[in-house]
Order: structure tokens, then sequence, then C-alpha cells
């Protein structure tokens, strides 16, 4: 008999990284983090574990206080993700060529080591 799998699918949810993006896509200079979290209706937490992931390679990330815990957190796109999503560019394509990069970094540092 197979198993079935309950609850939420593993990783992250596609649907609520487009939508911090299409908030940030929005918003140039950058918002707060809890302000991206009410305007995309998601936990603050997952925001900042989708920053911390995933988006890590499209954002710039500018925090006040220590680094473990922030008193204010503003995230914005880099200017290269602004320049593509203006170019027409499919942001999942952009996502997926930033997750890429950053395993085939992570493979370099480990063959260096």
């Amino acid at each position: 008999m197979r198993r079935v799998r309950r609850g939420r699918p593993r990783g992250a949810d596609m649907r609520k990284v487009l939508r911090v993006i299409h908030v940030l896509a929005r918003e140039p200079q950058g918002l707060w983090l809890r302000e991206i979290s009410k305007r995309c209706g998601i936990h603050p937490t997952t925001v900042s574990n989708y920053a911390n992931t995933i988006l890590s390679p499209l954002l710039e990330d500018v925090s006040l206080g220590s680094d473990e815990k922030p008193i204010l957190r503003v995230l914005k796109l880099k200017d290269w993700v602004f320049e593509r999503l203006e170019r027409g560019e499919d942001i999942r394509r952009i996502i997926s060529i930033s997750v890429m990069a950053r395993s085939a970094g992570r493979r370099e540092e480990t063959e260096i080591l």
C-alpha cells in the first residue's frame, strides 16, 4: 500500500514568491519586510525565509540592528532584475537562472576546498 503524503508540499510556494517579486517590482526604492508582508498577504516569517533562500540572489538587503534580529529590514530587487523585467523576461526564468548560478557557485567553493 502506497503511503499518501499529507500537508503542504515541500519547498517554496512559487505563487507566494511571485507575489513578493511583483510587490517589489512596483517599488524600485524597496520596502521594509513587514510592508512587503502586508501587501502580499504573506506572514513576515515566510517573506524573510524566501528573502534568505530562493530570492537572495535577486535582492539587495539592508538591515538595521544586529544580523541575527534586525530592527528594520529593507528589501529591493537588484538593478539587473529590473533590467530583465523591463526587457520582458519571465520572472520564473530569472529565478531559475539565479538558482542555477548559486548552486554552481557552491559546487566551485567545495571543489576549491
